[in-house]
């Protein structure tokens, strides 16, 4: 039987040196210390200080690797589409049905490797004449001795849609991100369970992961066997390891310009340390300052968020212009409004008619605000005939706002107004701390200064930054001094004298017969 590897040339499929020497490792049963010499250092660098794996510690095969490394197309589809053509269905029951599962955080996830299945077995003349089953979710093959499908999961509770089924194999495809579609608890580790009982003789359970932080599936696997190997092989790999392209080294090289920290996790394959960290950079912040005051120019659209608290803590409120071309707006912001229950509680019905009132009058068309208070705002924007512009919401929404200001931050795209309230933000900012949690998920904190302030001017200016629209600024119409008034009226009384001479010029020609 044709190895894995050989039968990637078969189809076309061109490895890269990386990708050669861990598939001959984790699919072709070849031990590290039988690699020629400049493979055999290869191999050290993703497998550790390795001689030798067993084929129970190859069962598994989990792989934190950088981001466009091949993971999806071959360490999911391919590897999955091999193992279905050539594992042994005898002891399958009459009529039962062998499967490939892909299991990602959502279905859309392992829709992506589906398709590259699809698009192989296309390709396979000796596939063309056997019974195939076509599916926007599976596909399923008629194979001499029984039936071989391919199928897509989406994460759930307890690994509920992995059971009762005899599987070829198995990916939990981004396995670092899994949480269950409904609970949105993260479950890797129950549906690794639910999975591993399944798995046939020769078949495969692969887990290959973009790496998030430093607990779950992912780490475990890959810190009890990186190196050491116990129950799994495990290869651990940035892009650049398995891969060589110059487009992709072109990317690579952008992202650690632009953004070095998420750079090291997506594409250097590091882990993120579980404790908070201070998520604004303090020197980018500062650089973002500004001593002049900025005006709306035409195609500039106007933002507002806001940020509400009562009682004990402050409320807030941005208003910002998205300014420049659409594919690379600047966040511009222009005013910052704070008010702080100094004396006592702040009355909403005061403290939401002044944030209106403000945005009323700087164009807007309404205020972002998370889901707290957004009733009371609703209320009183409705009056001033402002909309109440929801805030993405939890734990995900949260995330992609602040990961977007701080994108922002980081390609030099904010301007901070000058003021005191700007040196409150400022602090505010340096103050933020992130941690990850598992599934990839990310919580903020702020502290609570004494008086009352809670990040609100923070979760104003996130609030800006994350409006995906804002009320196009116009260009005003032309206003004319008394000069350009008169020579436009002596050109327009020109033109019509010019006009009638030509009539009258016609006319009579007409009558004289000319």
């Amino acid at each position: 039987m044709i190895c894995f590897t050989d039968w990637c040339g078969e189809i076309g499929i061109k490895l890269e040196p990386g990708q050669l020497v861990t598939c001959k490792v984790a699919f072709d049963g070849i031990d590290p210390i039988d690699l020629p010499p400049e493979e055999r250092e290869l191999a050290r660098k993703i497998f550790g200080d390795v001689d030798r794996f067993t084929e129970d510690q190859r069962r598994v095969f989990v792989a934190p690797c950088g981001a466009r490394a091949g993971k999806t197309r071959l360490f999911t589809a391919m590897r999955l589409l091999y193992l279905g053509l050539t594992c042994d269905l005898s002891e399958l029951a009459p009529g039962e049905t062998a499967f490939g599962m892909i299991v990602g955080p959502k279905k859309t996830h392992g829709k992506q490797a589906l398709a590259y299945i699809k698009g192989v077995i296309r390709q396979i003349p000796a596939l063309w004449n056997a019974r195939v089953v076509w599916g926007a979710e599976h596909i399923e093959i008629a194979r001499p001795g029984g039936n071989v499908a391919w199928i897509v999961a989406g994460a759930s509770a307890k690994g509920d849609t992995q059971r009762g089924k005899s599987l070829f194999g198995a990916s939990l495809e981004e396995a670092a991100f899994f949480k269950d579609e409904d609970s949105g608890l993260v479950n890797d580790k129950e549906i690794f369970d639910a999975i591993d009982p399944r798995i046939m003789p020769g078949g495969q359970i692969l887990v290959p992961s973009t790496p998030w932080g430093e607990e779950g599936l992912l780490w475990d696997l890959y810190t009890e066997n990186w190196g050491h190997p116990v129950d799994a092989c495990a290869a651990h790999a940035s892009t650049l390891v398995l891969r060589s392209d110059a487009n992709i080294r072109k990317r690579v090289e952008a992202l650690y310009k632009k953004n070095p920290s998420n750079a090291k996790r997506e594409f250097g394959a590091e882990f993120m340390s579980m404790g908070a960290f201070a998520f604004f950079d303090k020197a980018l912040v500062e650089a973002a300052l500004s001593s002049e005051d900025y005006v709306p120019l035409p195609g500039d659209q106007l933002v507002a968020g806001g940020d509400l608290g009562f009682v004990k803590n402050s409320s807030g409120l941005a208003l910002g212009v998205r300014k420049g071309p659409a594919k690379a707006r600047a966040l511009v912001v222009t005013k910052l409004i704070e008010r702080i229950p100094v004396a006592g509680p702040l009355k909403p019905s005061e403290t939401v008619k002044l944030f209106a009132a403000e945005t009323k009058l700087f164009g807007a068309a309404g205020v972002m605000s998370d889901g707290h208070y957004r009733e009371t705002m609703r209320e009183t924007l409705d009056e001033y005939d402002l909309l109440v512009i929801p805030a993405p919401e939890g734990a995900a929404g949260k995330k992609d706002s602040y990961d977007r200001l701080r994108e922002l931050f980081l390609e030099g795209r904010v301007v901070l107004p000058p003021g005191e309230l700007t040196d409150r933000l400022v602090k505010q900012l340096t103050e933020v701390k992130a941690k990850p949690t598992a599934g990839g998920g990310m919580t903020f904190t702020s502290p609570t200064w004494t008086d009352g302030a809670h990040g609100d001017l923070v979760a104003s200016v996130v609030n800006l930054a994350a409006q995906p629209w804002g009320t196009e600024v116009k260009a005003p119409p032309k206003v004319e001094d008394d000069a350009t008034k008169r020579e436009r009226e002596h050109e327009e009384r020109s033109a019509r004298a010019m006009t009638s001479k030509k009539s009258l010029s016609s006319a009579w020609g007409r009558l004289l017969g000319k």
